[in-house]
Formats: structure tokens, sequence, C-alpha cells
């Protein structure tokens, strides 16, 4: 394995893949299976934050949270599936450190 230094700018989330944390100053990528919308908080969901997920043409659907700018604390978000028309049933945490 070579180590140049280099290290990614975006941690991924999925549901096979529920991470806990992830290091501030990164991307967090949520993706899914199918068309989806995200609503998300970082303030326990005083101010609501709404984006759709974008096509990858893999099977893969996703969107970029604008986290690289926050200060450590939790996110939260939930899901919308556009197919079937139904929220997701929970609300995923995740720390930024």
């Amino acid at each position: 394995m070579v180590d140049d230094g280099v290290q990614a700018e975006v941690t991924i989330w999925r549901k096979e893949l529920k991470i806990k944390d992830f290091a501030k100053g990164r991307k967090l990528r949520i993706e899914t299976v199918s068309p989806a919308f995200i609503k998300w908080t970082k303030d326990d969901w005083k101010t609501v934050n709404e984006v759709d997920t974008e096509d990858m043409c893999l099977g893969i659907h996703y969107t970029d949270l604008p986290t690289e700018s926050m200060e450590e604390g939790q996110l939260k978000f939930t899901i919308y599936w556009k197919e079937s028309e139904k929220w997701d049933g929970k609300n995923y945490e995740v720390n930024i450190v």
C-alpha cells in the first residue's frame, strides 16, 4: 500500500455502512440505492435543511452534505424515499469529531 499523504475529502454513509463519527473538515456523503431526499440538521431540528440525491448511474444515488466548515458536534438526518413516497421511519446520527 502506498501512502502519499493524500486523504479523502469525503466520508461515506450508507444504510449498510452506518458510520458513527467522521473527521471535522470533511464532507459527509450519503449514498442510497434509490432516489431520495435527505432532511438534516446540525442543531437538533431547530434549523432543517433538505437536499435531493443525485443518480450516479451505477445503481447508487448520493448527496454531499456541506459539512466541511462545520464545528464538532452531532449531525442528524432522515431519509424520504421518492419512489415509495415514504419516510424511512428513523433518524440517523453522526458525530463530527
